[in-house]
């Protein structure tokens, strides 16, 4: 996995995946979201209040949409698409 963050602070992380897609992580009361490409994720609960918590939520989030992605290439080749 090629990751570059090009911003990081305690309420937000912003960088680009694998050099062409852009993902950005926001923290807010309700926890932090997620967005990469078309894809959203919310770690509900989850209250940041340094840098390095939220370097550590987007790895989480970005190791689950690493793990979605895998699982609907195995579905797709289950059914022969």
């Amino acid at each position: 996995m090629a990751l570059k963050i090009n911003q990081l602070d305690e309420q937000s992380v912003t960088g680009i995946l694998d050099g062409v897609i852009t993902f950005e992580v926001t923290a807010s009361k309700d926890g932090v979201t997620a967005r990469i490409s078309n894809w959203t994720c919310t770690l509900a609960g989850r209250a940041m209040c340094s840098a390095s918590g939220m370097r550590s939520s987007a790895y989480e989030v970005l190791a689950r949409y690493r793990e979605e992605q895998k699982q609907s290439l195995r579905g797709q080749e289950l059914l022969g698409i």
